[in-house]
């Protein structure tokens, strides 16, 4: 038996979509959403690992997420966090990013 795949949805405005590359590269199977209401509609659809949240929607989004994904983690990545636990500040690398991952799967 296969161990169970790590996936994460990854909430970006960024075109780029820098932080998805990133995820993947920890070893991630990665889904991302642009707004609220396609991650909302994801996290109805699909059990995620981990979800990551840039600040811009923080903190609008976080408490509908929360009541969305129930246990699921979330990492909150951006400048000017307040109130997040365990906020990972821009800019990073993508060492800093997997580390981030990793305390927010196994807290």
């Amino acid at each position: 038996m296969s161990p169970r795949a790590k996936t994460a949805l990854v909430l970006d405005k960024n075109p780029l979509a820098l932080m998805a590359r990133m995820a993947t590269r920890c070893g991630y199977d990665v889904h991302t959403a642009t707004d609220g209401d396609d991650a909302v509609a994801r996290l109805n659809r699909t059990r995620y690992t981990v979800i990551v949240l840039d600040a811009d929607y923080f903190p609008v989004l976080l408490s509908c997420l929360k009541a969305a994904s129930g246990d699921t983690p979330i990492l909150v990545v951006g400048t000017d966090i307040q109130d997040a636990s365990d906020p990972l500040p821009k800019p990073f690398t993508t060492a800093d990013f997997c580390a981030a991952l990793t305390r927010a799967t196994t807290d």
